[in-house]
């Protein structure tokens, strides 16, 4: 028998083992390819999309002239809002912070309560920045006057008059009002509604848990202080929740965690319940009058900042809160250490949302 080319091997091996004659080799390689190059354009949208944050939380240092106060920039989305403002002692630091990170529009900007250590860069704000809206419960002049150390008729004056000078809205906090950022999990924009529908985004929603209007209180004895008149705000990114508790004292505290208690018996009338959170804004600088480790026990998860400058934190002024801490570290329900970050220890302190799957805490500085 002569020598078969490879034609006729070919042939024979086709009828011998009964096969279609196969792809050129050439197509199947790039077919390959291609199958190979879409696999890791995928992995790579896929890596992208959980490794860029679309939500952050950056609790801007306002105590470093020594004073107490509350400033916390939030991107959501691209949507810069700003909860509160610190003392007003503090706004050439605030602006010259925020104008370090390229802020130029302020989209919202909410005052939890009628405090110069939260409302007390406003005014400056107004002037230095584009602001949209404005979201503040103003108090009555008898609750102003009532807390003098704490709440000043002029300076409210001040910031009606910026508000009208600059048009920007002056708009109310309401118990209920949800503000929706959802971000699609393709690209971290706007979700259409044909992702959301198919359930391909990312949920994140800025909420108003609660806002004292003035006229009604859960409190309800009259006595409510301008602490406890403070909104109450809840950020859900995903699977992730952040909690902002203004300078909420005992009765509100009380208030919520009964709210969270008498829920867990009765879902369907007291509405979705917060839960603990993965980064709670520890109420009233950590410091005297505030909430009782009820409230704790309800919400602290691993993470919690406190508004706080150095010497109030070394204070007597706040062993209250690490007694509270200390007992929750050594109950077996929460059976993890819980990380304290303090403006006036750490700086800057940012949290970074990856898709609301995980988050990260970077510090500006770490004196212990």
């Amino acid at each position: 028998m002569g020598k078969l080319v490879p034609s006729q091997l070919n042939s024979l091996l086709n009828s011998r083992l009964n096969l279609k004659p196969s792809l050129p080799i050439c197509i199947v390689f790039v077919i390959t390819v291609i199958t190979i190059i879409i696999f890791i354009v995928s992995i790579l949208i896929t890596y992208i999309a959980y490794t860029t944050p679309t939500f952050y939380w950056i609790s801007l240092d306002v105590t470093k002239n020594d004073v107490q106060g509350d400033a916390h920039l939030l991107n959501l989305n691209g949507n810069f809002v700003l909860i509160d403002t610190g003392h007003m002692v503090e706004s050439d630091n605030l602006i010259n912070n925020l104008k370090k990170r390229n802020v130029q529009h302020l989209q919202k900007i909410i005052i939890t309560h009628a405090h110069i250590d939260h409302y007390g860069g406003l005014t400056t704000l107004l002037k230095n920045f584009s602001v949209k809206e404005v979201y503040f419960n103003f108090p009555t002049k008898a609750q102003c006057i009532k807390e003098p150390w704490g709440c000043n008729l002029s300076d409210l004056d001040k910031i009606q008059q910026a508000l009208q000078t600059f048009r920007v809205k002056l708009l109310p906090l309401r118990a209920g009002d949800k503000f929706d950022y959802t971000t699609s999990a393709s690209n971290g924009k706007y979700a259409s509604k044909e992702e959301i529908n198919s359930h391909i985004y990312r949920k994140l929603s800025l909420e108003i848990i609660y806002a004292f209007d003035g006229i009604n209180t859960p409190a309800g004895d009259g006595t409510t202080d301008l602490n406890d008149t403070s909104a109450i705000i809840l950020i859900r990114h995903g699977f992730l929740k952040f909690l902002f508790t203004g300078d909420i004292n005992f009765k509100i505290g009380r208030w919520i965690a009964d709210r969270e208690k008498d829920g867990d018996k009765d879902k369907e009338n007291k509405g979705e319940l917060i839960g603990k959170v993965d980064v709670l804004k520890v109420p009233h600088h950590a410091a005297t009058a505030l909430p009782d480790i009820n409230f704790f026990n309800r919400f602290v998860g691993r993470d919690v900042i406190i508004t706080a400058p150095l010497k109030l934190w070394e204070s007597n002024r706040c062993q209250q809160f690490k007694d509270i801490i200390t007992i929750l570290e050594n109950d077996s329900n929460l059976n993890h250490k819980v990380n304290l970050y303090i403006n006036g220890a750490n700086g800057d302190i940012k949290v970074r949302s990856y898709a609301g799957y995980f988050y990260k805490i970077k510090v500006e500085k770490n004196i212990y």
